[in-house]
Order: C-alpha cells, then structure tokens, then sequence
C-alpha cells in the first residue's frame, strides 16, 4: 500500500563545533559584552516570571475573594427573598435587638421550642464569625450609615464606600491583617424591596446602594502554593546562567583559536535534528513519518484536467485511491510502531504493509486525503487495522503537516493510538445501559439520584414516565413535595426531613401521588439509601420507585 522511502541521514559535529559561541573577529570585550547581554536578559525573564507568578497569586486570591462575596451576596439574597430565616434561640444566636417591633420577631414552635427571626445582615455577620474560625477568611458588612455600631467600616471600607458613590463596582488591594497580608475585596450592596422592610427609616430607595461586603483571604495560603515554583524558577534560571556562562568561556576560547561560526550553526542545526530523531524514536506513541508529495502532485493534476469535487470523483473511481496509497513514501518508523503492529522490525512492518492495513483503510485513507487537498494541516480519524495474527482492531490516527511542508506535504507525522480495548468498553457499557432501561421498563421500576447539597434530583426515563413528568418538571424538593397527594405531603415532607436528610435513614415508605400529566392518583414505594464520601459526608441518595 506504501512505498519505503529513505530516512535522511545523520551527521555529527565535534564537541568543539557544538560547543562555539560567539562571532567572527570577537575578543575578549565581545565576549564579556555577550555575558553582560546574558546575565541581563536572565534577569529580566527571572524577574518577568516571577512577577508573573505574584499575579497570578493575586488573581487567585482575587477569586477566592470574589466566591466568598458571591456566596454572601447569594445566602444574602436568599433570605432577603424569604423575609429572613428562623433559627432556634441560643446564647450565641439571641434575638436581635435591632428587630425589637418586628412582628413575630420571637415565635415558639407547639413542641415549645423558642425560635427567633434571623435577618439577612444578622445570619451574613455568623456566616463570616464561623468562615474566619474555620479558615481564616474574613468578612464584614458595612455602610456608611450604619444601623449597628459594629458594622461602621474601617479606613479601608470606608475608602471603598466612598468610591462606590463615585461609580465604582468593586474595589480590592492587598492590605495587612492580624500581621499577614491578606486580599481585601469589596464590592456594593443595593438596595432591593426586600431590604426596605428594615432599612426604609435610613432614607434608602430601591437600587440604591446601601452599602457593601468587604471580604478578606489570607495571602499566605496562596504563597505557600507557588512558593515553590518561585524557587525553581530562581534555581532554573541560576542553573540556566551557569550553563550560558560556561558554555560562553569554553566556546570563547575556542573561537578565538579559529572561525567555526558556520561550524557552529552547523552543529546546532544537527543537534536539533539529532534531539527530533530521538524524541520520534523513543515516543512511546507509534509515530509514522511520511512523505505525501507525489500525493500533492497527483491532486494538483487531478484539479488541472478539471475535477473539482474530489469525493464525487473518488466515489466514481475507487481505484484512484488506491493508487494515491501507493503513492507515499514512508520515511521512518519508530519502534512504538513496530511493537504496536506486532512487527519482528521496521523492515518487515514496511514490506509487509498490505498485511496491516487491508482494503477497509482505504476509507479513512480518502478521507485523508480529502482533508489534505482542503489545505487543512491535521486530521484526526478511527481506523480499522489488522494485527500481526491477523486480527482486526481500531487505531485512532491522528495527522499533522509538519511547518514548513504544508505547499509540499513531504513531511507529514501520523500517530496510531490502540483504542480497541476503549471501544469494546464503550460498547459494553452502552449495552448495559440499555439492557438497565429495558429491564426498568419491563419491571416498571425507575430510579433517581438526589443531590443533598445542591437539593435537586435526576430520575430515569422509566420513572418520569410513572410520575407522569416531562423534562421541563422543576426536579427540586418542592417539585418532589408538589407531586404528593394533599393527604400525604405535609406527612412525607417530614418523613423526608426528618428521616432522610438530617437522620441519614434508608428511604422505605409507601405514599400517593397525583399524576402532572393525567391528574391520576397512583400508590407509589420508594427505597432509597445515601451514600457516603471518604470523609464521611453524605452527598447523594440513590433509590428505585
């Protein structure tokens, strides 16, 4: 199918040769000129990189930040929505003095638990005590125009606030605390209907901005992270100098002896060539170089007689890609190849090319060639294959142009990657998938995998069809609750809260439901059981219906 072609040969240069800088005529004064314009450049690349990585530390305790407020802008906003939230009355969570009037501030559930209303600046200023407890972050709400005492902002705040009345929507900088640095991000606070209820006596109007959440992460998180990337860059530059200076006053030396300029460029031509040969032979993927000219050629003569839709043309003369096959040369080999192949060599994987690749590689060959005569430098295909027992297999081929060849195509690398194993799985798993959902559908059983975090459930095509539910229905906890029959759900929402999410119980219970999509009332058995992280933590319930 290929015709062997012949690989370029090698050629070696003295140590002398490779190791010559410099140009002609120089003397000791270029050289110490060349050592001084090396030690600079260094330098400046030592110090751009590392300047490179402090931004990027700031960049990442900018997101840190920047999460941190949108996670309070978010809990924020939830409760703003719902009015506020009521938690139990403790010495660490007492009535809010600022919420004195406030009807039913204070209630007492009928098991007589005592419960006090929560507000959203009440439940964000406990969030951001236990954030810094936990993890060092530190957050404060603040305005100009304090309600509590304790939320006056601080010189920096109050800098911020100042500029967000100046139009700005975030101010941020690195500022010390507690003796560390720290990333201190503020961003503003509007006013919203819901937030009037407690802040309309302060003159506020809607979207109007009220205030701000400033938030503040510890720098040294994020130093010790890349602090060891700012030594190797120290390190690899000094080991780089120190390379460059020796290489410098050893080719000094030697140059000023003799002129070996075209020498030397030379031996660092064959030296790349050398490094190329090298990382081709030892690639532990099977690589190919090829040489598709005459190829070129051929579709060059091809358009020139007048054809221009190259598939029509292949599809009415089959054979017309066979003869394109025999028309590249393939240059080397390397030995992933060969072992790959289940070749004894190189030799033998070339001339006996028809063995490896049959009449079914023609198509992936055409296509090939298709995408080659588009002018596009890489292609990338599964392709049929025989190995050495004859056996058939699937590569994945990818095709890149070599720069500098994409006019000619005399230099193409083609890569073969072994997938058969990858798609035998694929193909299993699909199969199971498939014998999954018949089996559920001949057993009228569906399942469903609730999200405890995120509160939300996914279900299989079998149970949306038992509850009666299309795509668009909201899989949420409410969404859950609403398909409830009205004699069952107050019942099973404490089932499910009581039971399941805070007891971490197996889901077994029989309940009613009334159909969305035929308003008909069915008897339904659920079973369900969470799941349990590494650390302990409970993240998912699985269960059949």
């Amino acid at each position: 199918m290929y015709q062997t072609g012949t690989a370029p040969k090698r050629h070696g240069g003295s140590p002398q040769q490779r190791g010559v800088v410099g140009a002609s005529g120089l003397g000791f004064r270029g050289l110490w000129l060349i050592a001084a314009a090396w030690t600079f450049l260094l330098a400046i690349s030592c110090w751009w990189n590392i300047a490179h990585i402090d931004k990027t530390v700031h960049e990442l305790a900018r997101a840190g930040a920047v999460a941190n407020f949108e996670n309070d802008l978010l809990y924020r906003q939830w409760a703003t929505i719902h009015g506020g939230v009521y938690v139990p009355t403790t010495d660490k969570t007492p009535p809010n003095p600022y919420l004195k009037g406030t009807p039913e501030r204070d209630i007492t559930t009928p098991s007589g638990k005592r419960l006090t209303l929560m507000n959203p600046a009440y439940m964000t200023r406990q969030v951001h005590e236990l954030g810094r407890s936990l993890y060092g972050h530190q957050g404060h709400i603040t305005s100009l125009r304090p309600i509590r005492p304790e939320n006056r902002p601080d010189d920096w705040e109050r800098r911020a606030l100042e500029a967000f009345e100046r139009g700005a929507e975030e101010y941020s900088s690195i500022e010390p605390l507690d003796g560390q640095p720290h990333l201190r991000l503020m961003r503003p606070v509007k006013a919203t209907a819901g937030c009037l209820k407690c802040h309309a006596a302060q003159g506020y109007k809607e979207g109007q901005i009220r205030g701000g959440i400033s938030v503040s992460v510890p720098m040294s998180n994020y130093q010790a992270i890349v602090r060891p990337h700012e030594s190797a860059e120290l390190l690899a530059h000094a080991g780089l100098w120190g390379l460059g200076m020796a290489l410098l006053y050893g080719g000094g030396r030697s140059y000023l002896r003799r002129r070996l300029e075209r020498d030397q460029a030379q031996a660092e031509l064959e030296a790349e060539k050398i490094r190329f040969r090298s990382l081709f032979e030892d690639s532990p993927v099977a690589i190919w170089e090829e040489d598709f000219s005459a190829v070129r050629r051929r579709l060059n003569e091809l358009r020139a007689s007048g054809v221009t839709d190259l598939r029509a043309y292949f599809d009415q003369n089959p054979g017309e890609v066979a003869h394109l096959a025999d028309l590249v040369c393939v240059v080397e080999i390397n030995r992933a190849s060969v072992e790959l192949f289940g070749a004894r060599s190189k030799e033998e994987l070339v001339l006996e090319l028809r063995r490896y690749f049959g009449a079914e590689s023609l198509t992936v060959f055409a296509s090939e060639v298709l995408a080659l005569g588009e002018g596009q430098t890489h292609f990338k295909a599964e392709a049929p294959r025989r190995n050495s027992k004859g056996e058939p297999v699937v590569f994945e081929l990818s095709l890149a142009v070599q720069p500098g060849h994409e006019e000619t195509l005399s230099s193409v690398l083609v890569s073969f990657v072994d997938i058969t194993e990858r798609k035998r799985a694929a193909a299993a798993l699909s199969h199971s998938e498939y014998l999954l959902s018949q089996s559920q559908s001949v057993a009228r059983v569906g399942h469903y995998v609730f999200d405890l975090e995120a509160g939300t459930w996914s279900s299989s095509s079998v149970l949306d069809e038992l509850l009666g539910i299309g795509p668009e229905y909201p899989k949420t906890v409410q969404g859950w609750l609403d398909l409830m029959h009205p004699d069952e759900r107050r019942t099973m929402e404490e089932y499910l809260n009581n039971r399941v999410l805070r007891g971490g119980k197996r889901f077994d219970k029989e309940y009613r439901i009334i159909r969305p999509s035929d308003g008909e009332t069915r008897w339904m058995h659920g079973l369900g059981s969470s799941f349990e992280e590494p650390g302990g933590s409970r993240t998912q319930v699985f269960g059949t219906i």
